[in-house]
């Protein structure tokens, strides 16, 4: 059983993957779930489409329209779909300019955290972040367009450290600020963002900016986004960016991953909370907005509240507990229609003013 599985994690990940050895990770939000080889959670995103033909037309229907609704919201700075981001980029009014004025195509990098590094949703074009963003440096020496680098809105020192050596070694690679409006961008001129896997496959789409990712995504069933598999696809697009520069970009299967994504599908994953503690606020999951570090002192407080609240009775329901958990773990299935809760369904519909009632 590993924490989350991913940053160096990820080593031990696949390692005890590639040999057999079932693995484990409590996740993002403490949901337990096993892991698989590149990724400690799962493939369903490969399945949206056949997802949403699973709904009934009603179902189709309002969904779409609480995505367009939700998605012009979140455009707007609305951030109840992403709550691991306490402030939205889309929030940031436009500043001094930051691109160059010219004739120029111009490309955004968006790289990931270091963070995120050697973390994937299966396959990638490149063996590593680190491997993606040399090779976008080589291939700005090969064109001539204007590139740019946003880092990451929550990007730590150890990421402007090395940013700003990358963007050294690639002088053709302008930083610009990261806390520049996607919005500001797009009004600025730029036509295309690389990342590997991220949110900005849907968001900057949304906004008129085509996405290149380099590897598995969410957005991997849709056709909103370039998805090259191996690296002479990749480069293939970045020599062609010019021909494809007026691509439409089909709003309607858009708004048909924002449904599935963040409305009707739910990943059954159990938190850990339910199963190993009778006070579910003992657990202080790492990953909620606006919780910093546990002091030791406050770790030897809970652990104490946590050995008082224990029983043989409370023991034995654990031991049971723990079984279903291994249990649902082991039968999870990429390909199956997990369906969100209808009562959170309601409450979300709700927020835009619909409801399938």
């Amino acid at each position: 059983m590993l924490a989350d599985a991913v940053g160096w994690e990820s080593i031990l990940r696949n390692i005890a993957v590639a040999n057999g050895i079932p693995t484990y990770t409590v996740y993002y939000s403490a949901v337990a779930a096993r892991c698989t080889f590149d990724f400690p959670l799962a493939n369903y995103f490969t399945h949206y489409r056949e997802f949403f033909t699973q709904l009934t037309p009603r179902e189709q229907a309002v969904g779409l329209e609480w995505a367009r609704r939700s998605l012009a919201a979140r455009l707007q700075g609305d951030n109840k779909d992403i709550p691991f981001m306490q402030t939205s980029i889309y929030r940031i009014k436009p500043g001094d300019r930051v691109l160059q004025q010219n004739d120029k195509l111009k490309v955004l990098i968006c790289p990931h955290t270091l963070d995120d590094d050697l973390y994937a949703c299966g396959w990638q074009v490149f063996s590593c972040f680190a491997e993606w963003m040399d090779h976008l440096g080589q291939l700005s020496n090969q064109t001539d367009y204007d590139w740019y680098l946003k880092m990451h809105p929550i990007a730590g020192n150890r990421d402007e450290i090395f940013i700003r050596d990358f963007v050294a070694r690639y002088p053709r690679i302008k930083l610009i600020p990261k806390w520049t409006s996607p919005k500001q961008l797009k009004a600025e001129g730029v036509k295309f963002a690389f990342t590997i896997y991220g949110t900005l496959g849907h968001e900057y789409p949304a906004l008129g900016i085509q996405v290149i990712n380099a590897g598995n995504n969410r957005h991997i069933a849709y056709n909103f986004c370039h998805n090259p598999r191996k690296p002479e696809e990749f480069d293939h697009i970045v020599f062609n960016l010019p021909v494809i520069v007026d691509k439409k970009i089909d709003m309607q299967e858009i708004y048909q991953f924002y449904c599935i994504h963040y409305l009707y599908y739910r990943c059954p994953h159990r938190p850990v909370q339910d199963t190993f503690f009778r006070r579910p606020e003992l657990y202080t999951n790492p990953y909620t907005p606006g919780v910093g570090t546990i002091l030791p002192e406050e770790r030897i407080a809970r652990y104490k509240s946590y050995l008082d609240d224990w029983t043989p009775d409370f023991h034995e329901v654990t031991k049971r507990k723990t079984v279903e958990l291994f249990r649902e773990m082991d039968s999870y299935r990429d390909d199956v229609f997990y369906k969100n809760d209808p009562d959170m369904i309601e409450k979300k519909l709700a927020a835009v003013g619909l409801s399938l009632r």
